[in-house]
């Protein structure tokens, strides 16, 4: 579909869902939408909206995200991001990195620098008000990347624990009763990150982390 065919289809396709679900959480994901889009996201009911950056180092834009450079453009994107978590409320507008794929192009020359550019992209949504998100890269089978090798295990972890600091700095991590719920990913549910599983490791195997509960929102 053409680009522009995708903020009327969401906005369509949210008005009924308060039928079929009880609480709603309505979550949409598209490209990052005009002021306008967003305004008629929220008046149709949307919840939460994601808008993924994929990656965040701005020289990889071309190579890896090369449709979201051409028709939009990371400043662009990051600006819209911003005024998404204004309009949807703070932890409401949602962006995923996939993390692991800035150090298949060779730009970075070593895994020191992978970390920090995927860091600051963490840092950079928290402070204003997104929620930063991880994906764990791969190669998969019969993709351009295939031939490319996968960053040790150690990386990953690393990033994991460093998105668990940051959410739990700027108060980014939410009580799973607080409704409408956050489409927060969760331990076991097949989505690749780590994200949910570091959240329960480091509050202690279930428990909510102590600036959840008492987070005002």
């Amino acid at each position: 579909w053409p680009l522009t065919c995708w903020p009327p289809f969401f906005v369509r396709a949210a008005a009924p869902l308060p039928v079929s679900f009880a609480p709603p959480r309505r979550p949409a994901g598209e490209r990052p939408g005009r002021a306008l889009h967003c305004r008629e996201h929220r008046e149709a009911g949307v919840d939460e909206v994601c808008f993924n950056m994929e990656v965040w180092e701005e020289r990889l834009w071309d190579e890896i995200v090369p449709g979201k450079q051409r028709h939009i453009g990371r400043r662009a994107w990051m600006d819209r991001l911003a005024a998404a978590a204004e309009r949807f409320g703070r932890g409401r507008a949602l962006c995923q990195f996939v993390v692991g794929v800035e150090m298949v192009s060779g730009a970075f020359s070593s895994f020191a620098e992978g970390l920090r550019s995927v860091i600051a992209g963490f840092e950079w949504c928290a402070q204003n008000g997104v929620q930063p998100r991880s994906h764990i890269w791969c190669n998969t089978p019969g993709s351009l990347y295939e031939p490319r090798p996968v960053p040790p295990t150690e990386y990953f972890l690393t990033l994991a624990r460093e998105h668990y600091r940051i959410t739990e700095k700027y108060g980014m991590r939410f009580p799973a009763e607080y409704r409408p719920p956050y489409t927060a990913s969760c331990p076991r549910c097949g989505y690749l990150s780590a994200d949910a599983d570091f959240a329960w490791l480091l509050a202690g195997a279930g428990a909510e982390p102590a600036s959840a509960s008492s987070h005002p929102h």
